[in-house]
């Protein structure tokens, strides 16, 4: 299995999407703005939304096969890295026409559209990374839900957590456990970690950040909770660390996102 490190993940997290961990003497924390990535999160599943993932031929060392799907005319583009095996940067958009589809454009002149079928109203966010050689992760936010995507064989494929729905975080307090979910810094080959995280309140108001690793298998279909490690105790509410654990960011990596309107 892959290692796909949940930050602030909730102490003793148990399965994957649904399989929660159980927050320790934490209170709803309240909402907080973007910033940079916190060291520690949990992955929390939040209610399962239908997503149509895309197929295409696999790839190669020359990359994704061209397809004739086009990238929408006067959409934001940003560079992701290469997910394709090619050796080159790929980009991803946000395609808004007629409902939210997040879109990978490969160097090769393929394309490919995973569905976001987040139902919160603020902006939505994605970013991609590679995770290994042959798998990269895709995680869209909608400022309450995160959805875990996987991008593998030239296709979208959603990630299943132990109790058989789709893997999810929870962001800023909007559920029972999680308030974040982030990418570790990239590796010598350039793959991350994808961190889920917990900020919990705690008696005195101070926070205390954990940590759950996230497991991802070869083929990208299946999630599972693993190690959970501390990130930090006895924090200000307004601490970096505390604010990242409540949003969906990849601090050193490129984000797209919806028009808000």
């Amino acid at each position: 299995m892959l290692s796909v490190a949940v930050i602030g993940g909730l102490a003793g997290v148990t399965g994957c999407s649904t399989g929660a961990a159980q927050e320790t003497q934490a209170s709803t924390p309240p909402s907080a703005s973007a910033s940079t990535a916190a060291s520690s999160a949990t992955a929390v599943p939040a209610s399962p939304s239908a997503s149509a993932p895309s197929s295409a031929p696999p790839a190669s060392s020359t990359g994704c096969t061209p397809n004739d799907t086009p990238v929408p005319a006067g959409v934001a583009t940003a560079e992701i890295g290469d997910v394709d095996g090619d050796g080159r940067a790929d980009q991803a958009f946000y395609d808004e026409d007629g409902g939210f589809d997040y879109g990978i454009r490969t160097a090769s002149g393929a394309t490919f559209l995973q569905q976001d079928t987040l139902a919160g109203p603020a902006t939505h966010r994605g970013w991609t990374v590679a995770v290994s050689p042959t798998l990269a992760a895709t995680v869209l936010s909608d400022g309450r839900t995160a959805a875990l995507f996987a991008f593998t064989d030239c296709a979208f494929v959603t990630p299943i957590g132990v109790d058989g729905e789709p893997y999810r975080f929870v962001l800023a307090g909007f559920g029972d456990a999680g308030t974040g979910v982030t990418c570790g810094t990239a590796d010598a080959d350039g793959h991350h970690s994808i961190s889920g995280v917990l900020a919990a309140r705690d008696a005195d108001g101070r926070y205390s950040i954990t940590s759950t690793q996230v497991e991802l298998s070869a083929d990208g279909r299946t999630a599972t909770n693993g190690a959970v490690t501390s990130g930090g105790d006895d924090l200000a509410q307004d601490d970096p660390a505390v604010v990242a654990a409540m949003t969906a960011t990849c601090d050193d990596v490129a984000s797209v996102q919806t028009s808000g309107e």
